[in-house]
């Protein structure tokens, strides 16, 4: 089975448990996919890397696929974005699923700056040990992005470093992933959306409760503590994500 066709067959697949499940029954769903349909797919040599991780993080992408039901059944108004894209597969999800929205996608698509990590170091807001992972973050460009978004007409490119490149955004947005990392980028997105965010949409923040990034919780602890009118819930994902909404 190549790549391609695994991920055909899985789309085929979650769409034919939605319409058995639109609300979800998550534990038979979530059951007859992990016990079923996961282990032939890790016995796949060509099945895509980043493709295994949307297998083994089930619960972040379900989760997001039910918030954009919510979203479609209250028809909130608003656009979508994400901060901090890599190689485009969470966005590729927002793309399919909300083709209707123009998709935001902020992101240096060039990795993170010296600066920015000396930085984190020298605040104790990252573990010395993720420093081993961060070259890889370079491997990405704008052309792989969106040569895998199914509607890229919808993608609006923000090449550079936020929240500069976000200085003439007028819209409002009911759905929004953070996924940046560092302390301060995860602040300065969340402030920059906050009074953007449409009544009833969601700021998901990934890497809140993983184990090497602290910066990340810092930032959302603050941003909540100053602005008591929005809530949060916490999700078993693999890394720790947070729902941020009013």
């Amino acid at each position: 089975m190549k790549s391609n066709d695994a991920y055909k067959c899985i789309v085929q697949l979650m769409n034919d448990l939605n319409s058995i499940h639109p609300e979800g029954n998550l534990n038979i769903v979530s059951r007859m996919f992990f016990d079923k349909i996961v282990p032939s797919l890790y016995s796949t040599p060509d099945f895509e890397d980043e493709l295994r991780l949307s297998l083994f993080d089930y619960t972040r992408y379900r989760t997001l696929e039910l918030l954009i039901y919510e979203i479609k059944r209250r028809n909130l108004k608003g656009e979508t974005a994400e901060v901090g894209v890599y190689q485009g597969l969470y966005s590729r999800y927002i793309n399919s699923l909300l083709p209707q929205k123009k998709l935001y996608l902020f992101d240096t698509f060039n990795g993170f700056s010296s600066a920015q990590i000396h930085k984190e170091v020298n605040n104790n807001f990252l573990k010395k040990s993720f420093l081993d992972i961060v070259p890889k973050f370079k491997n990405t460009s704008v052309e792989k992005v969106i040569s895998t978004m199914p509607y890229p007409n919808s993608c609006i490119i923000k090449k550079g470093y936020f929240p500069d490149t976000a200085k003439d955004i007028k819209e409002t947005f009911c759905l929004v992933s953070i996924d940046v990392d560092l302390y301060e980028s995860t602040k300065a997105a969340l402030v920059f959306f906050a009074p953007r965010l449409e009544k009833h949409g969601y700021l998901i923040v990934h890497d809140y409760n993983q184990h090497e990034l602290f910066g990340v919780k810092a930032a959302v602890n603050e941003f909540l503590d100053e602005n008591p009118s929005f809530c949060c819930v916490p999700i078993t994902d693999q890394c720790g994500s947070i729902i941020i909404t009013f």
